[in-house]
């Protein structure tokens, strides 16, 4: 009888963090799956006096929590890392070789090494791109969910736990865009100091139907891809260290796969957003209508820069960033003010401290390699002036 309430209380005692911001399925899914892997990439800790035991030759184990949560992310970072650096060398070949073999078989696509863009058929131009970030991302997620066995429930939560804040994740949205917006604009003389051209502005496609085909592809399925990738599976793989290790770990990733050193804090803090909605929210969902609210943002403010006549355009696009950031800080502040506990968010650690998982993850093998890939493509594609 006292066995089976001790059993009891460290049951539901074990999860400091009680995952308050999912139902109580996706609680269970996890605990029972991260019971299950616990002695591999899944982290459960029951506080059990039973677990200090003594063992012939060895003497007493202690087998603290630290230590447990140590060993399963080193193997969720292992993981992590092979498959972001397999994504890297993909980039880099669909970017620097592909191209090239594509214009040896005689296609209308050729890559200048020196503007660091691609020029030809927009067509191929863009199928390139929707190609290099949908299939890398796809064997990497297939790897994944082989490998950690982790339940679709888990990795793709769908289920809406904050309908208020979710009402609000567009607005949301925009108002972070447009701050972070003209943050990076002001910023760009630091850029022009050291000679780097700041990219801040995407091509866009010049006839309706390029239009089209961008919008499906960049716009709604690739934002799908990366965030079932990203706030599906390493969001949620990577929730049982913390919220705020999950959420700054997937943000730091997001921003540096972009490749680029003006728009990496730009990336970073929409990252962030978006994570900190995905999980306040319940729901990937919010991940995948936020990012289409993102890059529709971007397009929108490289559409008024381009398209625009030049005397008019700056003031088109301070127009367009008010009309943003006022109309989401309406929306937040209204929401705030109905839903104020809606929002907040109690983010504690586990075990480890924030500092020692951070550090654990750059002294990872396969975090660096990932990073040294990252930061040798990122210098590669950087453009300077005159």
């Amino acid at each position: 009888m006292r066995s089976d309430l001790q059993e009891k209380t460290a049951e539901t005692g074990e999860d400091k963090l009680r995952w308050r911001y999912q139902d109580k399925a996706y609680n269970e899914i996890y605990r029972q799956w991260r019971k299950k892997n616990q002695d591999s990439v899944g982290f459960y800790f029951a506080e059990n006096s039973s677990k200090l035991t003594y063992q012939d030759g060895v003497g007493l184990i202690k087998d603290f929590p630290e230590e447990r949560e140590k060993h399963a992310l080193e193997k969720v970072l292992d993981l992590i890392g092979k498959c972001m650096l397999f994504c890297v060398l993909c980039d880099v070949f669909s970017k620097y070789f592909f191209p090239r073999i594509l214009t040896w078989l005689g296609f209308d696509i050729n890559y200048d090494f020196f503007t660091n863009k691609l020029y030809g058929n927009s067509y191929i131009i863009m199928t390139i791109d929707f190609l290099s970030i949908f299939i890398p991302r796809l064997l990497a997620s297939i790897y994944l969910i082989i490998t950690i066995k982790i339940p679709f429930k888990v990795i793709l939560p769908m289920k809406i736990s904050n309908k208020p804040m979710f009402n609000v994740c567009i607005p949301a949205m925009l108002l972070s865009s447009g701050v972070c917006c003209i943050i990076s604009m002001m910023s760009a003389s630091l850029f022009s100091a050291v000679h780097i051209r700041p990219n801040y502005f995407v091509t866009l496609p010049g006839s309706v139907t390029e239009a089209i085909y961008f919008i499906t592809e960049q716009i709604i399925i690739i934002s799908i891809v990366r965030e079932f990738f990203c706030r599906g599976i390493i969001l949620q793989l990577t929730r049982q260290f913390g919220d705020e290790f999950a959420i700054l770990i997937t943000s730091f990733i997001m921003a540096s796969s972009r490749y680029d050193i003006s728009k990496f804090f730009y990336s970073f803090i929409a990252a962030m957003v978006i994570g900190y909605f995905t999980i306040r929210t319940g729901s990937v969902l919010t991940a995948v209508i936020m990012k289409i609210t993102y890059l529709v943002f971007n397009y929108a403010v490289s559409f008024i820069y381009y398209k625009t006549d030049p005397a008019y355009s700056n003031v088109i696009l301070i127009s367009f960033l008010f009309a943003c950031i006022s109309t989401g800080l309406i929306f937040v502040i209204r929401f705030l003010y109905f839903h104020s506990d809606s929002f907040g968010m109690v983010l504690k650690n586990r075990y480890m401290s924030l500092g020692k998982k951070m550090l654990l993850s750059l002294t990872n093998i396969s975090i660096i390699m990932w990073l040294t890939g990252v930061i040798i493509v990122t210098l590669i594609g950087v453009y300077f002036t005159s």
